[in-house]
Formats: structure tokens, C-alpha cells, sequence
């Protein structure tokens, strides 16, 4: 699984999205039998096919599924960490987008991120999830429940206002 590098995620990725190799290898800037050549050698990392040729057509297997939805992940991340890593480089602020509810506490918001969070957050090392509910029949243990589930989804900072 070592052998397997960001070129094998795009080709899988373009490969998903255009279902023909010839097309994807287009919307990659390379050749067709580099394309076919990339998908070989992946397939060939991971011991099973990802994609099977189906008339002209490659269509995705169960695990090409798989594959390409967590690959899609990885690509958006390891563009994240570029972007990250070149504004600290260049000594840029990074710009945090904060959406909210209109339930949502302003005070709230305006406390997390004085905190000093919102650079752990830009930068992958913290998650924050707040969540805000429109009127007082929400119970407690709702807001738990909720904090809980978003916990186990690996976020590390919640809040929850009533």
C-alpha cells in the first residue's frame, strides 16, 4: 500500500468522473496509456481492480467506490495542508468562514474564536461544532446526544446553546 501515491488518487479520482480512460486521461493532462498504466499499477498495489472495462466504458467496482470516495478526501486535504503550509510560509492570515443559525448565540462565536481556536481549527488540528436550538424544548440530553455523536466523529471542540 506504500506504492501508493497522490498521482494513483487523481487517475482514480478522474477516472470515477469520466468513466473512460481516454477522457480522463484528457482532464489530466497525460496520455492515455499513462492513464491505463496508472490505473495497472494501482490495481496492482492493492491486489484487486478498482475499475472493469465494460464495452468502452470503465465502470467502478464495490472497492473503486470506496477507493475514490476516500481518495477524494485525501486529495482535498493534501491541497488543504499546501495552502496551509504556503500562508504560514508567506506570514498570510488565513480567512476562517464562520456560518451560524440565526438561533445561534453571537457572544458564543465570538468567545470560541477569542479563545485562540481558530487557528487550530484552520489548520486541521482541532474540529468545532456548535450547534444552537430554537426554543427550550430541546432537552439536555438531546444537546449530550449530540455532542456525543460529534465527538465520535472525531471533533474535538462542541459547544451546545439552548
Amino acid at each position: 500500500m506504500s506504492d501508493i501515491d497522490f498521482r494513483f488518487l487523481r487517475a482514480a479520482v478522474a477516472l470515477m468522473d469520466e468513466l473512460n480512460t481516454s477522457r480522463a486521461a484528457i482532464r489530466l493532462g497525460i496520455g492515455q496509456s499513462a492513464m491505463s498504466k496508472q490505473i495497472s499499477a494501482l490495481h496492482d498495489a492493492l491486489g484487486y481492480p478498482l475499475f472493469i472495462k465494460q464495452g468502452r466504458n470503465m465502470v467502478p467496482t464495490a472497492a473503486g467506490d470506496a477507493f475514490v470516495a476516500q481518495a477524494r478526501i485525501a486529495l482535498d486535504y493534501a491541497e488543504r495542508a499546501k495552502r496551509m503550509s504556503r500562508a504560514a510560509h508567506q506570514h498570510m492570515e488565513v480567512v476562517l468562514h464562520v456560518g451560524k443559525s440565526p438561533y445561534t448565540d453571537p457572544y458564543l462565536i465570538t468567545n470560541v474564536l477569542s479563545l485562540r481556536l481558530a487557528r487550530k481549527i484552520l489548520v486541521g488540528q482541532l474540529s468545532a461544532t456548535i450547534w444552537s436550538m430554537p426554543d427550550s424544548s430541546s432537552s439536555l440530553m438531546d444537546c449530550v446526544a449530540r455532542i456525543m455523536a460529534a465527538w465520535c466523529l472525531r471533533h474535538v471542540f462542541c459547544a451546545c446553546t439552548m
